[in-house]
């Protein structure tokens, strides 16, 4: 008998590359009025995609390695709490706090796609695994979108490191939620 396809755990993950594609176009979303807000030059909205950038460069091997050993999804629920922790520094407002906050994103980012990997490799039919990886990957896009629309209208009415600590409270909630990924799918 054929294996469908993993919708459920699709969506789960999917969802989680969401969340962190958030986090990580919180920044470029809120550019303008946050760099505003945190008396630092525009330039510094490229400086913190290229630190976010190298260090997911740098974690990501460590990321694979630490997902074969622990559980995979204890690893996916790390993606968005590191960053959680990423905005919520940059939230604070302090300059010091925005580049470390660039570090916790970029190391969230390393610690998505390897659990999301071994997950979908285990429950999806070799034959459904391109389709299921490329739909799992559309979270990219929905959260670049979510980002795009969302945050600067939170902005609009409250302040950018408002938006920020929202997103930050969202992220955290969701990881409670990805429980019910783990019994729906355990590995």
């Amino acid at each position: 008998m054929q294996r469908p396809i993993p919708y459920r755990l699709i969506a789960w993950l999917g969802l989680t590359i969401a969340w962190a594609s958030v986090a990580l176009m919180g920044v470029a979303a809120l550019a303008p009025r946050l760099m505003a807000e945190m008396e630092m030059r525009a330039e510094s909205v490229g400086w913190f995609s290229g630190i976010v950038w190298i260090t997911a460069l740098l974690v990501t091997p460590f990321a694979g390695s630490l997902s074969k050993r622990r559980d995979p999804w204890q690893i996916t629920q790390s993606c968005l709490v590191l960053c959680a922790l990423g905005l919520v520094c940059i939230a604070i407002g302090h300059p010091w706090l925005f580049w470390l906050g660039a570090i916790l994103v970029g190391a969230g980012q390393a610690f998505e796609a390897p659990p999301a990997s071994q997950l979908l490799s285990h429950y999806s039919a070799p034959e459904k695994r391109a389709f299921s990886f490329s739909l799992k990957q559309a979270g990219v896009q929905l959260g670049a979108l979510t980002a795009s629309l969302t945050l600067p209208l939170l902005a609009m009415k409250w302040t950018p490191s408002s938006a920020l600590w929202v997103v930050a409270s969202v992220l955290l909630a969701f990881v409670i939620t990805l429980k019910y990924g783990r019994k729906q799918y355990p590995h």
